[in-house]
């Protein structure tokens, strides 16, 4: 499994304290229901983190050679940029995939390799 935390430090008007702020989170881990031969990448941001920042955040995270897939919701603009950046394509769409309130919404499948 690999996990990555995109973190940013801010200083504070003193400059005698810091104050981190986790921005990101990214895991690959391999997908049981392909028996390991499929990866399945996990991104999640903060909405003030941009699609450079995501996209750093993935090339730094260590993903094995083949198959990997994400979801994404599609009014995420900075994840869709962040993984188009780095070599992902959207290859489905998951109608109804999950609920917001009353609402359901679709879901994106990215894949790579």
């Amino acid at each position: 499994m690999s996990l990555l935390v995109l973190a940013k430090v801010q200083l504070g008007p003193s400059q005698l304290w810091v104050k981190p702020a986790v921005g990101g989170v990214a895991t690959c881990i391999p997908d049981a229901r392909w028996r390991g031969d499929v990866q399945w990448l996990d991104l999640f941001a903060h909405a003030d983190v941009g699609s450079a920042d995501l996209a750093a955040l993935l090339r730094a995270l260590p993903v094995p050679e083949g198959r990997t897939q994400c979801h994404a919701d599609p009014r995420d603009a900075a994840k869709i940029a962040a993984l188009e950046a780095v070599g992902f394509r959207r290859e489905a769409v998951l109608p109804n995939q999950f609920r917001e309130g009353d609402t359901w919404r679709d879901a994106w499948l990215f894949g790579k390799g």
